[in-house]
């Protein structure tokens, strides 16, 4: 005897092939709406950075201008600690002195 074939039947048989149709569709969806995202951030970033290009410019000179004396200060500071160390006890910083006194 055959099975009677009917829309119940169908329809507990394309339920896996629909969900996995949806799962497939958000994220396609999800994919495309990120993409889009930050394609238009970039477009707009690029934008507004030519637009202000002469604000940003000496910001940046500036910024790694500061990065690269961040080394050379370190490199002072050192010194005038080693300096400071050999001067007489009056004189020299020692923390550490001071706070058992």
């Amino acid at each position: 005897m055959r099975p009677v074939l009917n829309h119940a039947n169908f329809s507990n048989l394309m339920a896996p092939l629909d969900t996995w149709r949806e799962d497939k569709a958000a994220i396609f969806h999800e994919k495309s709406v990120f993409t889009g995202m930050w394609v238009l951030v970039l477009m707009v970033g690029m934008r507004t950075m030519i637009n202000l290009r002469s604000i940003l410019e000496p910001l940046l000179w500036a910024f790694f201008l500061m990065m690269m004396l961040l080394p050379l200060a370190d490199l002072i500071e050192c010194a005038l600690l080693r300096i400071a160390s050999h001067m007489p006890g009056c004189l020299c910083c020692n923390c550490s002195r001071r706070a058992e006194v």
